[in-house]
């Protein structure tokens, strides 16, 4: 089953947080460019954060997958002091292909991403399609900044820190682990 995940960072060394996350997902087919965004929902004075999404073939459900994430945000430091408090990791399933799921633990698709440019232009990045079906309209990134995006998202920034073809040579480049097997969606 096709999995997207978000990533995200403004603690610690963002990049390399990125990357080691990315390096631990299960099943990494793909991966977006990495994104400067601001901060959104974040204290005031919140660092910028870069962000990211990953394409995923992950054979059990997103129950198992969710685990996963957890498991890898626990190893990397992540703590939870407050809702959206600076974060050396993040990482959110933000639709998994042919998966609707909203109980007690986990909603799919993610019940934010449709106001968060910081997933929607990296998903469409990856997957068009997929961005507008998790956006509810015909999502466009190439539209972003425009008069109607910014009524809908106000001053959200969003621009790209690494390309996609950078941060694959990276992953390859960084020896063996989960994310090496990275086959370039591009």
């Amino acid at each position: 089953m096709k999995y997207f995940v978000a990533l995200g960072s403004n603690q610690g060394d963002p990049l390399a947080n990125l990357v080691a996350a990315l390096r631990r997902l299960p099943g990494l087919a793909g991966t977006s460019s990495i994104y400067l965004t601001s901060p959104v929902e974040m204290e005031p004075d919140a660092a910028p954060v870069l962000n990211a999404v990953a394409e995923l073939v992950f054979q059990e459900g997103p129950h198992e997958l969710w685990s996963r994430l957890s498991s890898i945000e626990d190893s990397m430091g992540r703590l939870r002091p407050y809702r959206n408090a600076p974060r050396t990791i993040d990482l959110d399933i933000v639709a998994g292909c042919g998966v609707q799921l909203d109980d007690e633990v986990l909603t799919v698709p993610h019940p934010r991403a449709r106001e968060r440019l910081f997933v929607l232009v990296p998903l469409a990045e990856l997957d068009p399609a997929v961005a507008t079906e998790v956006a509810g309209f015909d999502f466009d990134a190439a539209r972003v900044g425009r008069d109607e995006y910014r009524a809908r998202f106000g001053d959200q920034a969003v621009e790209v820190f690494m390309s996609a073809q950078e941060l694959a040579e990276r992953l390859t480049a960084g020896g063996s682990g989960e994310g090496s097997s990275l086959a370039q969606s591009e």
